[in-house]
């Protein structure tokens, strides 16, 4: 089940390319669904990492959006 009205491509796993969210989905007798969706009309600013730099675990999740 997609949903239309949220035109945003993404679902569970590799599961993509939908013209909506998809919101559930069964794969292998398992089933994958939604249990809360939040809107936001917060930008992200991701930058692209610099080539061959490694960081550590603290500083990757100090630097995340969703903390």
């Amino acid at each position: 089940m997609f949903a239309k009205d949220l035109p945003f491509n993404f679902g569970p796993k590799e599961f993509v390319g939908l013209p909506g969210l998809i919101l559930e989905i069964e794969e292998r007798g398992i089933k994958f669904y939604a249990t809360k969706v939040n809107l936001s009309n917060k930008n992200y600013n991701i930058k692209l990492p610099e080539v061959n730099k490694s960081i550590s675990k603290k500083e990757f999740l100090s630097q995340s959006p969703y903390r």
